[in-house]
């Protein structure tokens, strides 16, 4: 089963997106990043961006889009210093 680690601290409630990050500690160390919306309206949330990476536990490198509505292929989180 795998762990939930938030790496990215989440938006306020009030914001309209989240940026999630989840990994697996068990296995291949897959590391999952979700970027959710809101809508306005009805507010229901929305998967924008969701996409993997593997090797390592380190949470910076480049994740490769599996799902969500925006086509962008890949994103790249990198260390703050």
């Amino acid at each position: 089963m795998a762990a939930k680690t938030d790496f990215l601290a989440k938006d306020d409630e009030g914001k309209a997106t989240q940026m999630i990050l989840f990994r697996d500690n068990i296995g291949a160390h897959l590391a999952t990043l979700g970027i959710l919306a809101t809508k306005f309206v009805t507010h229901e949330v929305i998967k924008v961006w969701a996409g993997t990476k593997t090797g390592g536990s380190d949470p910076t490198g480049t994740y490769t889009r599996d799902s969500g509505l925006d086509p962008v292929a890949t994103l790249t989180v990198e260390a703050q210093p």
